[in-house]
């Protein structure tokens, strides 16, 4: 069975900026990008930045930059052009993430509950009885550790989802290493990405500063009910998880408040 993470992205218009319909889908016996090889691959559509075809185990996009520079000409790739257009995507999703953050960070702050409740209180509640909010996290497992294996108990864990083409991702890959430097053992957070792990370590433009796990056989993602990215799992010094969703709704704010909340040993209310 197939398993498909979506990655959650900007509107498509924004998508199809300097987009080229390809006037009759070109076909390819064999698309190699890095280590990967797509079997007779039909691409229907050419960005200034990615291509997206169809190939035998399904479909999938590449980033131009990635492809070897015979494609990359016959594609028409512009180096410049394309990064003009990443920086633009990026500007806005950071402009549209920050109005989601505020938006949500104020609901679920609203809606963190009082000590006769964590065991019960939470920053979110589940909407099924299959939700992982306010139970044990799972155990898991990924295909490989690119860092050393953290340990997740006894203090604040942030799990993060993300892949390396994902715009979104690239915001929070920059904000969660601030803040892995700045709460130090207050926090540990996992990258885990769903990618191959030489694509991984071949991702230069933001690096990593946290624990990070290549996963792409998604074994983490189907144990923990994770089928898009960017997408976080936040989980208490007890192995509770107290947050699964869009990264957004968890604010610095948020982070420091559930640190001093769970450093105090009565275990007070949360402060709105």
């Amino acid at each position: 069975m197939v398993h498909t993470i979506h990655v959650r992205s900007v509107p498509i218009f924004l998508i199809l900026i300097a987009a080229n319909l390809v006037a009759g889908p070109t076909k390819l016996p064999s698309l190699r990008v890095g280590s990967t090889v797509y079997s007779n691959a039909v691409v229907m559509l050419v960005t200034a930045t990615d291509i997206y075809f169809k190939h035998d185990c399904g479909v999938a996009n590449v980033k131009l930059k990635f492809l070897e520079p015979e494609l990359q000409a016959r594609f028409g790739y512009d180096p410049a052009v394309a990064a003009a257009v990443e920086r633009t995507l990026l500007e806005r999703e950071k402009q549209f993430s920050e109005a989601v953050a505020r938006q949500i960070a104020a609901n679920l702050m609203r809606q963190i509950r009082g000590p006769d409740s964590l065991g019960n209180h939470s920053i979110s509640d589940p909407l099924t009885s299959h939700s992982l909010v306010n139970k044990p996290l799972p155990q898991f497992e990924v295909n490989k550790w690119l860092t050393d294996k953290p340990t997740l108990t006894n203090r604040l864990a942030l799990i993060f989802f993300w892949t390396t083409e994902s715009l979104p991702c690239r915001t929070y890959i920059e904000l969660y290493n601030n803040w892995q430097k700045k709460f130090g053992d207050d926090l540990i957070i996992v990258g885990i990405c769903t990618e191959l792990p030489e694509t991984i370590i071949g991702f230069t433009e933001l690096p990593v500063q946290f624990a990070l796990a290549a996963d792409p056989e998604k074994k983490a993602a189907q144990t923990l009910g994770v089928t898009e990215v960017p997408h976080i799992i936040l989980v208490d010094p007890k192995g509770i998880v107290r947050y699964k969703g869009h990264p957004a709704a968890i604010t610095e704010k948020t982070i420091k408040t559930l640190i001093e909340f769970f450093s105090t040993p009565s275990e007070q209310p949360l402060a709105e």
